[in-house]
């Protein structure tokens, strides 16, 4: 047997549904033989033996999928349940030790006066406004994050509600990027955050956790995509160095 053959059976045995195929085959072969010689013997009918057979292959049949498919898809919704708490840990809460390390926090650095990007508009509405979409993000977190938490509970799980999860995480994550993060640095002057270094520390810190968040978000989405999944992006925004 050439290199090639040996190589294209490997490929096609590494196949979920031709494995499918085969397991059912081998399961049934020995059953339908039995039941066909005793129908042939006039033992039994083939009104009587076709039912057992469909109903063997019905039973199998959902215990392949119970095993290929349906476990896959649980570990990975608790996988994204897993990033979508740290996000909220990270984002939504203030450390355990006393360290907050919140983006929104820099905005007390946010002196009052006008913005570079709108002269006429105050920094102080700015800031008020940065703190209204913070609390409603954080109402949107815990939408998603219950739905999130359903969707790993429930019995049975589908491949689409999957991939709705997913798209929603990535459309809050980058959202939240956008109008939060990257707001609340152009409202801060870099002189300031540089004098602060209590302050400086924390968002550094904050950096390094949602830089590390990150890599795995994007790993997740990535390995997701390698699946054939249809979902919106493999990578998600980072978190930029600080104020211009």
């Amino acid at each position: 047997m050439s290199v090639t053959i040996r190589w294209r059976l490997r490929r096609l045995f590494q196949n979920q549904t031709v494995l499918f195929i085969l397991e059912l085959a081998l399961l049934l072969l020995p059953i339908i033989g039995t039941l066909l010689s005793l129908t042939l013997l006039q033992t039994f009918s083939v009104y009587f033996v076709a039912p057992i057979v469909v109903a063997l292959a019905s039973v199998w049949s959902w215990f392949e999928y119970s095993r290929s498919y349906q476990y896959p898809l649980a570990e990975t919704i608790a996988q994204l349940e897993d990033l979508v708490e740290d996000f909220g840990r990270i984002n939504f809460q203030a450390s355990a030790t006393g360290d907050d390390t919140r983006p929104v926090k820099l905005l007390s650095l946010a002196s009052a006066g006008n913005g570079p990007e709108v002269p006429s508009q105050p920094i102080a509405d700015k800031v008020a406004g940065v703190r209204e979409s913070y609390n409603t993000f954080q109402l949107w977190h815990l939408t998603l994050r219950d739905m999130v938490r359903v969707l790993a509970r429930k019995g049975s799980l589908l491949a689409h509600d999957l991939v709705d999860a997913v798209n929603y995480f990535i459309e809050f994550y980058n959202l939240f990027i956008d109008n939060i993060v990257d707001t609340t640095l152009t409202l801060v002057p870099r002189e300031d955050l540089e004098q602060q270094q209590d302050t400086k520390q924390a968002f550094n810190l904050y950096r390094e956790n949602m830089a590390h968040l990150r890599g795995r978000t994007n790993d997740f989405l990535k390995n997701l995509a390698d699946q054939g999944l249809l979902i919106t992006g493999i990578e998600v925004k980072p978190v930029r160095p600080g104020p211009d």
